[in-house]
């Protein structure tokens, strides 16, 4: 078999799976299809005005991995802290609370769900969070040994900082989690929220050790938000 046939077979289930997503939502495929960016492959970076961001008819979510082209994705679904993400090359991304809990499509080592036993840190008031706060992670991935596997997530980190879209300055709060795994290797996962709301504006997440880094943008909030206030005090 063929690299691209390889490449194919891995790919039906997904396919099945975005087919049945799209079926139901005739109105939207052609926004899917012609706003979306590819998350394979590598290139220029999707870059899209202020306006054309604050235009779409469905929430965009920036998703680069690695050094690959930054990609663009639309909101699927999302309720209660849920959201379902999707690309035009079929990746899907799951976030729970802005943690990344499930993932299609990326790599041949699927992340297939993540819970965190006691309260995520992350379903907290800013202000109610702590340096040493700690939480426990188990996580299911494709192969056999990876399933359940256990850490422990501490938060080492609380900074101010800035970040800056579309010619503005946001005034942010960053907090770093060290997530530490049975086999002594940990990864710092980082949060970056607006210091006005409280807003998740962006996170870079590596939910393995040894495996892929992922920043996620909420550009269609950060959009929204600069187009109301035309001005950098998110």
């Amino acid at each position: 078999m063929n690299s691209s046939s390889k490449y194919f077979s891995r790919m039906l289930p997904l396919l099945a799976f975005t087919g049945v997503i799209l079926s139901g939502c005739s109105s939207t495929t052609l926004a899917y299809k012609d706003t979306l960016m590819l998350a394979f492959v590598k290139g220029d970076d999707v870059d899209l005005s202020l306006q054309a961001i604050v235009q779409r008819p469905m929430p965009a979510l920036y998703v680069r991995k690695d050094d690959n082209a930054k990609a663009m994705l639309a909101l699927q679904e999302g309720s209660l802290g849920l959201q379902k993400w999707i690309s035009a090359d079929l990746a899907l991304v799951v976030l729970q609370n802005g943690r990344l809990v499930k993932m299609l499509g990326f790599d041949e080592q699927q992340l297939q769900g993540q819970v965190v036993l006691q309260q995520d840190w992350l379903t907290k008031p800013l202000k109610l969070l702590h340096l040493a706060d700690k939480s426990q992670l188990v996580s299911d991935w494709r192969s056999v040994q990876h399933q359940g596997v256990t850490s422990h997530i501490t938060i080492v980190a609380i900074e101010d900082e800035q970040l800056a879209y579309f010619s503005h300055t946001i005034n942010v709060i960053r907090v770093d989690e060290q997530v530490d795994f049975g086999s002594g290797d940990f990864v710092v996962n980082s949060f970056w929220f607006s210091a006005k709301n409280g807003m998740l504006l962006k996170s870079r997440q590596q939910p393995l050790p040894n495996w892929s880094v992922f920043e996620l943008e909420y550009i269609s909030d950060i959009a929204k938000n600069l187009s109301v206030i035309g001005k950098s005090n998110l």
